[in-house]
């Protein structure tokens, strides 16, 4: 896993942290299905299987001397986990001897890392890349939430001379706090799922919580009336994945008070949105959603969107007004 193949190019420093700016989700962090807290029929908990940190090459010669204890930092990672208690517990040894067998699908965790040595500015910076990993097996027998595949660069820069080995202790220290942020982020991801509603309500509120578009998925998957308010607020929010976020979960509760908000508060003269919207609309449906459409069919400047609008009108499906 070279760093050429990183998602981007995320310049962290010791006091960001890595996983705040840097995680890349691949996927996993877009659960396919939620339920309330303890109502979870079709899924079992799974149990912690085997837990593995391990060093990627090939080594930079520049970094010979800097060991990396790859088993010690998998004990850590697997008592981080274990103490989070999201994790269904091991079966106790059966009656007589020998391991009873569970009937829980088993997690396996993968943190795969590599580390390279850069010059820029006169300064060296300690550079990582690191990807944890979550497979569920069997699959069938969990709710995807479970599963992860993210990846986060992260670096610190120090002040050593060109010619002197760099320290060991800038890339040791650097790929154990973004190892322990990562877990920790997977761990309150869990968390949070399970959580009851006051607590999603909460980080609703919390316009700059870390875990706000996970909180937004949920809350539209319990179908949280509660939330509909700030879920309609952050139809506004700048950032772009939270407004996705909250009017997915609006999607999912088929909440026709978006309508209104989403008429109004988006440049009609941005196509990538404007298409976002319409397809939404058309979606909730209603009759303010067939008067905005129609709208945009017969008005707009663009004639891609008024042929957009056209066939969003097509797709529409009549429902009764709430």
């Amino acid at each position: 896993m070279p760093f050429a193949q990183a998602r981007g190019p995320v310049r962290l420093t010791w006091a960001q942290g890595a996983c705040v700016l840097g995680l890349v989700a691949l996927g996993a962090c877009k659960p396919k299905s939620e339920t309330q807290p303890g109502s979870e029929p079709h899924f079992a908990t799974p149990i912690l299987g085997d837990v593995l940190v391990k060093r990627l090459g090939p080594a930079d010669e520049q970094l010979a001397g800097v060991a990396f204890d790859d088993r010690a930092m998998s004990g850590q990672a697997r008592e981080r986990l274990e103490a989070s208690r999201i994790f269904a517990p091991r079966p106790s040894e059966a009656a007589g001897g020998g391991s009873s067998r569970s009937a829980n699908p088993e997690a396996t965790v993968l943190a795969a890392y590599a580390v390279e040595n850069v010059w820029a500015e006169g300064k060296g910076l300690a550079r990582a890349l690191v990807r944890l990993k979550v497979a569920v097996k069997p699959s069938r027998l969990a709710d995807p939430y479970w599963a992860e595949d993210v990846e986060a660069q992260g670096e610190i820069p120090y002040d050593t001379a060109p010619e002197s080995a760099p320290p060991a202790r800038a890339f040791t220290t650097l790929v154990s706090r973004m190892m322990t942020e990562m877990l920790d982020e997977y761990i309150a991801r869990q968390q949070l799922r399970r959580a009851e509603d006051s607590v999603l309500l909460a980080a609703l509120k919390e316009r700059q919580s870390a875990h706000l578009e996970d909180a937004l998925r949920i809350a539209g998957r319990r179908k949280l009336q509660a939330a509909v308010p700030a879920l309609l607020e952050l139809l506004n929010d700048e950032r772009e994945p939270v407004r996705d976020a909250a009017l997915g979960a609006l999607l999912e509760m088929r909440e026709r008070r978006a309508v209104k908000v989403l008429t109004t508060s988006r440049s009609m003269h941005d196509t990538r949105e404007m298409r976002k919207i319409l397809n939404a609309i058309a979606v909730l449906g209603g009759n303010e959603a067939v008067s905005y459409l129609n709208f945009v069919a017969d008005a707009h400047e663009d004639p891609e969107l008024r042929a957009y609008a056209r066939e969003a009108l097509g797709k529409l499906t009549p429902r009764p007004e709430n």
